[in-house]
């Protein structure tokens, strides 16, 4: 019998938050990588979006103890937050995230139609590419993730991702957060480490 093993995947977490109206006309945005980006990095400490923080914390929370079942004595908590601006014509370049374990974005205004998928390739070199007749989660190069309103994604923060081109008038804005951990990480001799001193 034939046995398959998704071994060590990099696991993406999909869902839908009930977005309420929010005031993006005050935000200040600042030149970015192929886009902009907010000038303020703590978007989700203003109180506009404290409704939003608690709906991005919950599905935070469901995907590291529930999906990834990591020890509850192991703290995740948002480190930074902004929003991303992508106007038509505009992309994002490729990257990943530095001192942040996972990642996340949440789509705040876009047109579906105007894409600006969001693309994610692996960090894996591969020696040889070889052609496939059909793609899938086994042999794939690639996974795209179509920008609508109140989806949002999250995923560990070294999975090399960016943004296509965008091509719509209305304007495509993300609110992007990183994370980290505390207190107890590891209890295990040897990989032992706990970050609030006790």
């Amino acid at each position: 019998m034939t046995t398959l093993i998704p071994l060590f995947p990099s696991t993406l977490y999909m869902d839908t938050i009930e977005l309420d109206p929010i005031d993006l006309n005050n935000v200040e945005f600042i030149k970015n990588v192929g886009n902009l980006g907010s000038k303020d990095v703590n978007i989700l400490e203003q109180e506009q979006f404290h409704k939003l923080h608690d709906s991005i914390n919950k599905h935070l929370r469901n995907y590291f103890y529930k999906v990834l079942r990591a020890n509850h004595q192991t703290e995740i908590y948002i480190t930074e937050s902004w929003l991303n601006k992508t106007v038509k014509g505009q992309t994002h370049h490729l990257h990943n995230h530095p001192n942040s374990i996972f990642s996340g974005v949440v789509f705040l205004e876009c047109d579906p139609k105007g894409r600006g998928e969001l693309r994610f390739q692996p960090n894996k070199f591969n020696q040889i590419e070889y052609e496939v007749y059909e793609p899938n989660e086994w042999n794939g190069r690639g996974f795209f993730v179509n920008p609508e309103v109140g989806k949002i994604v999250i995923f560990p923060s070294d999975l090399l991702h960016m943004v296509d081109e965008y091509k719509s008038d209305t304007p495509r804005i993300s609110l992007a957060f990183n994370t980290f951990v505390n207190n107890v990480v590891n209890k295990t001799r040897t990989a032992r480490l706990t970050l609030n001193g006790t």
